[in-house]
């Protein structure tokens, strides 16, 4: 399927381009108009059209400047003129843009759906294309987090045309999640270029150009507030993320026993971080905690915050503790 903007002021054939041409069976999902350059710019940002077929003579704004507009702007849709000029100076103009083809007036009905079909088929082509680019990245994450000795400049200067230490993403751990689905959830995201589970942790890496603290809190938002999320200050190249994903591996105590919905920023650059979570330390300072409540040491009086006590306790003790915490309330 695809989404098609048509552009054209004169309306009958406007009319003709969006009500004879059989977009149904050709696959077009959505079939949008515009009578001028201006209008058409606001329906690309708002509907973001696979393929874009325009007159190239337009009110306000005209078809080549247009399409330049949309080319900086970041739109990737196919570009079709329609013109009643075929000369050198116009088509010169197209290809600047990087227009797929042009329709010289008047046009008839087999002849736009003919080159339709054609742009359909290069889009599948280019879809298959990416899917097997992105499924191969995703794989190279995976492998740059989880594992060593793994040639990853020859897989980055392959996927990537960089090498593995001067392209830097977004790195980031989820922690308290165990639906399966979340990974999936996670990678929907459109600042996410991969989402992973990690010995109990889903491991995210970002687009280089997004903020990491900025996705964090909507990662966290979209799972409901139920888990937390430790990122790192600075971007993370290819060649440390098994380092920096170790460090994140580190802080799973610590943001399991904080409270849902936490966020917390490791700062430094990659190799000199000195913030390393203490797992041993912490965990004997809740037996302690837990150890004293039981014996008497510390006295509640006042059961009103007891549950909150128990909450931040219960983490920390073995069984043996919580069923006895759980005999004393």
């Amino acid at each position: 399927m695809f989404s098609i903007l048509l552009v054209e002021d004169e309306k009958l054939e406007l009319e003709t381009l969006r009500d004879y041409v059989d977009w149904k069976r050709l696959g077009a999902s959505r079939v949008h108009t515009a009578r001028n350059g201006r209008t058409a710019l606001e329906c690309l940002e708002e509907y973001d059209p696979d393929i874009m077929i325009t007159d190239i003579q337009l009110p306000v704004m005209n078809g080549i400047e247009l399409s330049k507009r949309a080319r900086e702007e970041g739109h990737a849709c196919k570009i079709v003129f329609l013109t009643g000029y075929d000369n050198y100076e116009y088509m010169k103009s197209a290809f600047q843009v990087q227009a797929v083809d042009y329709i010289l007036k008047p046009f008839r009905v087999d002849e736009v759906e003919a080159l339709i079909v054609r742009i359909r088929e290069q889009l599948e082509r280019e879809r298959v294309a990416e899917r097997s680019v992105e499924l191969a990245s995703g794989q190279i994450f995976a492998m740059a987090c989880e594992q060593e000795g793994v040639d990853l400049e020859e897989l980055s200067r392959k996927y990537f045309s960089v090498a593995a230490d001067e392209k830097a993403f977004g790195l980031l751990a989820v922690y308290g999640i165990t639906d399966e689905k979340a990974a999936a959830r996670i990678e929907s995201l459109t600042e996410v270029r991969h989402a992973f589970y990690l010995e109990g942790l889903i491991i995210a890496v970002l687009h280089g150009y997004v903020s990491v603290a900025d996705a964090a809190g909507r990662i966290v938002a979209t799972l409901d507030g139920q888990g937390s999320a430790a990122w790192f200050d600075d971007k993370v190249s290819i060649a440390d993320m098994k380092e920096d994903t170790d460090i994140l591996l580190g802080y799973r105590d610590r943001m399991f026993y904080g409270r849902p919905g936490e966020l917390l920023r490791i700062t430094g650059r990659a190799g000199e971080r000195d913030g390393r979570f203490d797992r041993e330390r912490w965990n004997q300072r809740g037996q302690k905690l837990c150890q004293n409540i039981v014996g008497g040491a510390i006295r509640i009086r006042h059961r009103k915050p007891l549950p909150h006590v128990w909450r931040n306790c219960s983490f920390w003790a073995g069984k043996n503790v919580r069923e006895r915490l759980t005999g004393c309330i």
